[in-house]
């Protein structure tokens, strides 16, 4: 999570961009009337072509697995058997007749059953009560058949189930609206005639206990976690599965689709992959990339080859993943994967960037209890750990980072891992001081370990390992305790109360240190109360040399894979960790900051999938908004987490109390980020007084219950539009916040490093800027760099790149909350899923919003769109009259009619008109499309016109 890392990452999108735009032949996005002028030829040509590779690649794949499954040793007469059932039969005896009946075909209505754990298919037992599902406040009727029945509750309806043929009484309210049993194994959700939230659920979980864990989503995808064992980048089985597996057929068309527009319209394409941790994410994300990498290679090939893809993959699940409370193979950063063709279609390279890297995670304060650190820590450690890079053994083993591995069994299979690791860096054209330059920076962090281990427990620190550590990185001993004994900046002793768990505050803040003539063991020692704060120093400059590691990484594959010049097309495909909710698995633990990050990067990915998919379908048809009613969207979270607070002279104007208040808190609340970002500037704050000005700007009910303080240093904050809560833990968040705005230590040392390999050249120790464009940064810009708030910056940036480029979003589900963890299972889950869990999930994603938007757009003409308008149920113009009105009251409700549809077809100039209102009127937040709700009715309340047409027609 350091700032210093993104120095070489988001400024090369920059730099490709800015490179683009200077030619107009290189530029990725084209006008209508290029795309118009393209040559028919060229794309008739590029069609066929494409279709005969894959077809003579899906006949190759077919005989390959063939010839695996009946273990063909090459001799063609074997595949045949004289047994066999599958060959036709020659006897001339006569098909006997079918002796069982054809099953009779259920005409009752159809409806799902709304359960805790799920749905369930009934029946309705009478045909004349169907009405009363869709009416539950009909009165019963006046009938003597009825009269003579015995007294039931007008709600209640006889269903019979249709697995079991059960007859039970279920309230009406528990109903919704059920499409054929066919609809069930649809391969595409956009195809249901019924798009109920149950139909949709019932849909996907049919087809998962059916093997089929990939559903289309019109341009997106919905894809279910198979919870089925797979091979890591450096796994010990070799990588024997190719792309094309069973299952994942969707997925493949989708992106087959997505490379054959990009290379026919020369548009920027890029594939999404959203979901909560452990759903599969980044499987799909590497099937993608290895199916276009494979597909694509020119007949010389390219610099980026399936070899090199699996070489990139081992070094990243090396250095970038681990295991967590959630997931086996978590990744801990946000990967971002270009490939550039060119106008033939063949692959000429690709680039990788990374942002919000969990570099924190190497501390054992960065990680949960029990969860390991990055791996090349251990293999590292196992190989070269007996070597004089490190210290001695028995040292060590007191690392305040993690704990060396004991058994040999451990040890062996780190050493294989580390083997891959050093053949794939030979893959990617790294030359030995390139490769040595990894173990020196991994073996000067863990020896850094020894270091914080000795401070944090008092013990007094030997000077030859402070020399061995400055030796390794090549600069003098006094410079290394320097950047050790170096004061906070500002002047101030960090946080006592973010650097552990007591609850001692920070509020007075103490002078700067003297120097000392004794050096730094003399410090250590003679003031034992700045050994928190040198132990810090140690920790930060660790995650600073991991977090240069990383930049360096990266640099050494964008540059063994990238092309030598920019082309015309392109496809980005993203992949970043899941949400983060600990407390649904384990002990229930907290979330920390981290965490917060990651699920606000969900969030922003939520609502891009809201603005580019549900809202750009309704454009220009403001009527269609009144065709359903969304459930909400991610603004309201949106605006907790990131609002600035008021600017200039509001918040420096000299008012009463009261008015000053008031001022405060109306519609100036500053968001999450913001307070983070004062609570670590202002010396006499700490995380308590941070977790108490977030509640009392957003705890309020007004705010819908977002957030809910639930401990001293705990509060609840409902993700996914309330279908995930997380559970946040502050402690540490000030502290956290407080480094990112410092220098980076592992710079201001290897500037001075006399090594080659490690020297760096940066000509600045801090973050420049990131951005498309080269322009100036203000005094604004800067601050936000240099603190908490760059998060925000590298998310803002994320989402800016991808709404330039066509979208289509793959949502990644869990079928079980423990599916990330399905590979430490002793024998397989089955096929079985939580219902209720999958609901959750397509609830926060808003699927059923967008199915229903997309089924708005089939209603093409407006005479169709008119009827659906005032047929819907939610509606809110619904009557039913057997006749006509006459005389002036037919003509007052003729044109109370013609006023509601004028509104409805000019919605956006009402909603227009509204937001310039309400910066001098204090009105709602919510725009006045999303004030109808499930009954249909808009009412006149808070300052805000409404509509109420059933109590006028009533």
């Amino acid at each position: 999570m350091e700032l210093e890392l993104l120095e070489g990452i988001f400024h090369r999108i920059g730099k490709i961009y800015t490179e683009k735009s200077s030619g107009s032949s290189s530029v990725p996005m084209r006008s209508k009337e290029s795309l118009r002028g393209k040559d028919d030829r060229h794309r008739k040509e590029f069609i066929e072509g494409r279709e005969k590779y894959l077809e003579e690649r899906s006949n190759q794949l077919k005989h390959k697995s063939i010839r695996k499954l009946r273990g063909d040793s090459g001799y063609s007469s074997m595949i045949q058997s004289g047994h066999s059932s599958i060959q036709a039969s020659k006897s001339p005896s006569p098909v006997p007749p079918d002796q069982h009946p054809r099953p009779r075909v259920d005409t009752r209505e159809r409806k799902w059953l709304v359960c805790q754990t799920g749905v369930v298919a009934v029946r309705l037992v009478h045909q004349d009560v169907a009405s009363r599902v869709e009416d539950t406040s009909r009165s019963a009727s006046n009938t003597p058949e009825d009269t003579a029945a015995p007294q039931k509750d007008e709600n209640t309806i006889e269903v019979e189930i249709e697995d079991t043929g059960d007859v039970i009484n279920v309230d009406a309210r528990f109903l919704e609206e059920a499409g054929p049993a066919s609809q069930n194994t649809t391969a595409d959700l956009s195809e249901l005639q019924v798009v109920t939230e149950s139909q949709v659920l019932a849909s996907v979980c049919s087809r998962f206990s059916q093997g089929d864990y990939q559903t289309r989503l019109g341009t997106s995808l919905v894809s279910v976690n198979p919870m089925r064992r797979t091979d890591s980048g450096c796994g010990r089985t070799s990588r024997s599965r190719r792309s094309g597996g069973s299952g994942c057929e969707p997925l493949l068309n989708r992106v087959e689709e997505i490379y054959r527009k990009a290379i026919l319209t020369e548009q920027t394409q890029s594939l999404v992959m959203m979901g909560r941790s452990g759903s599969g994410k980044s499987c799909n994300f590497k099937q993608s990339l290895a199916y276009l990498i494979e597909t694509t290679q020119p007949p010389p090939e390219s610099r980026f080859t399936l070899e090199k893809m699996h070489a990139m993959d081992c070094l990243l699940e090396s250095f970038c993943s681990t295991r967590t409370s959630l997931n086996t193979h978590a990744t801990r950063l946000v990967q971002l994967m270009e490939l550039q063709f060119d106008r033939q279609g063949y692959l000429a390279g690709g680039s990788v960037e990374m942002a919000l890297p969990d570099t924190n995670r190497l501390l054992r304060i960065g990680r949960l209890s029990g969860e390991p650190t990055f791996p090349i820590l251990y293999q590292v450690q196992a190989a070269l750990g007996k070597s004089n890079l490190f210290l001695p053994p028995r040292m060590l083993s007191k690392n305040s980072f993690f704990t060396p591995l004991q058994e040999d069994v451990e040890i062996m299979t780190a050493l294989e891992d580390w083997g891959r690791v050093c053949e794939a860096m030979e893959l990617l054209e790294m030359v030995q001081e390139e490769q040595d330059s990894f173990w020196i920076i991994l073996a000067a962090i863990t020896n850094l370990g020894y270091i914080a281990k000795c401070l944090e427990t008092g013990e007094a620190l030997d000077p030859a390992s402070l020399a061995k550590i400055a030796k390794l990185l090549g600069v003098k001993s006094d410079d290394l305790k320097q950047v050790f004994s170096r004061p906070n900046t500002p002047r101030t002793i960090s946080p006592a109360s973010s650097l552990a768990t007591s609850s001692t505050s920070s509020r007075t803040s103490s002078p700067a240190p003297p120097a000392s003539p004794l050096g730094y063991r003399g410090i250590c020692t003679s003031m034992p109360d700045l050994t928190g704060q040198a132990a810090d120093n140690v920790r930060r400059l660790a995650v600073n040399l991991y977090a240069e590691l990383l930049s360096r990484l990266v640099g050494y594959i964008n540059r063994s894979i990238r092309p030598s010049t920019v082309q015309p097309s392109n496809i980005f495909i993203f992949d970043s960790p899941g949400f983060q909710n600990p407390a649904t698995t384990g002990e229930k633990p907290s979330a920390g900051f981290v965490e917060l990050c990651y699920n606000y990067l969900q969030e922003k990915l939520q609502d891009l999938f809201n603005s580019e998919k549900i809202d750009k379908i309704s454009q220009g048809k403001a009527a269609l908004k009144v065709l359903f009613a969304k459930r909400g969207n991610a603004k309201p979270i949106l605006n907790l987490l990131e609002r600035q607070g008021q600017k200039g002279s509001k918040r420096t104007r000299t008012l009463g109390r009261r008015e000053s208040k008031r001022v405060r808190f109306q519609n100036t609340a500053p968001g999450l980020f913001t307070l983070l970002h004062r609570a670590a500037n202002c010396p006499w704050s700490d995380d308590e007084v941070f977790l108490q000005r977030l509640i009392a700007h957003w705890g309020s009910s007004c705010n819908g219950g977002l957030v809910e303080r639930v401990e001293e240093d705990k509060f609840m904050l409902r993700h996914s539009l309330g279908t995930n809560p997380v559970r946040y833990s502050v402690r540490g968040w000030r502290q956290l916040s407080y480094s990112m705005g410092r220098t980076n230590l592992a710079l201001e040392l290897l500037r001075k490093s006399s090594r080659e390999e490690l020297v760096v050249n940066s000509p600045s120790l801090v973050y420049h800027g990131i951005g498309m464009n080269q322009t100036p940064l203000t005094l604004s810009d800067v601050k936000a760099r240099m603190s908490c708030l760059q998060v925000q910056v590298q998310v803002e940036t994320v989402v800016q790149l991808l709404a330039r480029t066509e979208i289509s979003f793959v949502f990644c589900l869990l079928p079980h909350n423990l599916a990330g963890l399905c590979e430490l299972f002793k024998k397989s889950p089955g096929r079985h899923s939580n219902q209720k869990l999958i609901r959750d999930q397509l609830r926060g994603y808003q699927i059923v919003d967008y199915l229903n938007a997309l089924k708005c757009t089939s209603c093409s003409r407006e005479s169709e769109l008119t009827d659906r308008l005032l047929d819907s149920e939610a509606c809110i113009c619904k009557v039913k009259e057997s006749s006509e009105r006459s005389g002036l009251a037919g003509e007052l409700w003729h044109g109370l009619q013609l006023a509601v549809l004028n509104a409805i077809t000019n919605l956006d100039s009402v909603e227009t008109a509204i937001t310039s209102l309400t910066r001098t009127v204090s009105l709602p937040a919510h725009p006045i499309s999303q004030a109808l709700d499930e009954t249909g009715l808009l009412l006149l309340e808070g300052g805000s016109v409404s509509l109420n047409l059933k109590g006028i027609l009533d």
